[in-house]
């Protein structure tokens, strides 16, 4: 079950369904999985891990489609 790889951050697939949450994969580029590694629990899976929408500025979306009902 997808869970968020941000520290403190408690959603997963199961208690984020109502909240219209949405799961992203790690970037490709290596500098960016660094990035994103900083602010994540120890020892992550670039390959596997997950962080939820619930850190992502709505405006870093270029398709915001998903943020329609």
């Amino acid at each position: 079950m997808p869970s968020c790889a941000i520290q403190n951050c408690k959603n997963n697939l199961r208690n984020a369904k109502n909240k219209k949450i949405s799961f992203f994969t790690f970037p490709k580029k290596t500098e960016m999985i660094e990035r994103w590694k900083l602010v994540c629990k120890e020892n992550v899976n670039p390959k596997t891990t997950r962080v939820c929408s619930e850190h992502f500025h709505h405006l870093q979306f270029e398709d915001q489609s998903w943020l329609k009902d």
